[in-house]
């Protein structure tokens, strides 16, 4: 980008398009491009069914929470325009279990049973195709690539670390200074299963790019936003660039791109 005399170099480059549609997205997908989409677990509503049966990727997010996800409500079902809540809201969706056995949808939702793989399931019987996975699931499968990008990343942006959830589900603040703590403590979903600190929003965002970027060989990753992610993802540029610079710097071997393009 230039400005009179002034150029500023952007190497992770948010931009916006409104020029594609679905089968085009499905093309490039095909073609062997990063096309996801990343809905929360939880009741998916007509626009997510949409995309799936495109098939277009999916990495479902399970780190909500039913308290502050007024979009996919993870704690409970809804069924024929009526919410029935089933576990507790304040819990991690990875964590939280039904309390009861749902009286709207009996043969989904039973007494024990695991939120998430209960919306997992129900979707994949409705949308058979599906091209998904938990977050989680993706995480794992990738945990040593993924603690490179997150090690490469800590000691400079400690400060992005807020939370951690207990073994139990419960979410509490957390403090870092860097990979020494994140080593100690865990994190969730890439060095322990059941606790650990929650990656942060706007490292999740880097994290997902810079894996698809690796495994493809691409520099461009398409995601396909929602409701929310649309508002907020332009005021982070800035702190994408300084994540996604010190990620390539720190691991020259995986030849990133010298912008990425998100």
């Amino acid at each position: 980008m230039e400005s009179g005399k002034w150029r500023w170099r952007v190497s992770f480059f948010v931009r916006a398009r409104d020029d594609l549609s679905l089968t085009d997205l499905k093309a490039i997908h095909d073609r062997g491009g990063s096309v996801v989409k990343t809905p929360h677990v939880g009741n998916i509503y007509p626009g997510n069914l949409g995309v799936a049966k495109a098939g277009i990727r999916m990495i479902f997010y399970d780190r909500n929470i039913g308290s502050k996800d007024s979009n996919f409500h993870p704690h409970g079902v809804i069924r024929g325009s009526r919410f029935e809540a089933l576990s507790d809201r304040k819990l991690l969706t990875t964590h939280a279990k039904a309390s009861k056995t749902s009286s709207l949808a009996e043969e989904w939702f039973r007494s024990g049973d695991s939120m998430l793989e209960r919306h997992m399931a129900s979707l994949r019987k409705s949308v058979p195709e599906l091209q998904g996975e938990v977050y989680s699931d993706y995480l794992r499968v990738r945990s040593r690539s993924a603690t490179d990008v997150l090690r490469a990343t800590a000691d400079s942006h400690p400060t992005l670390w807020e939370r951690s959830v207990q073994a139990n589900g419960t979410v509490v603040n957390y403090s870092c200074r860097g990979w020494a703590d994140l080593a100690r403590s865990g994190v969730l979903g890439v060095t322990r299963q059941d606790s650990g600190a929650l990656i942060p929003n706007a490292l999740n965002v880097v994290l997902i790019s810079v894996l698809e970027a690796h495994e493809r060989g691409v520099s461009e990753v398409y995601h396909l936003s929602g409701p929310d992610m649309v508002r907020y993802i332009g005021l982070l540029q800035g702190k994408f660039d300084e994540l996604y610079t010190a990620v390539r710097s720190a691991l020259p071997t995986w030849k990133l791109p010298e912008t990425l393009t998100f």
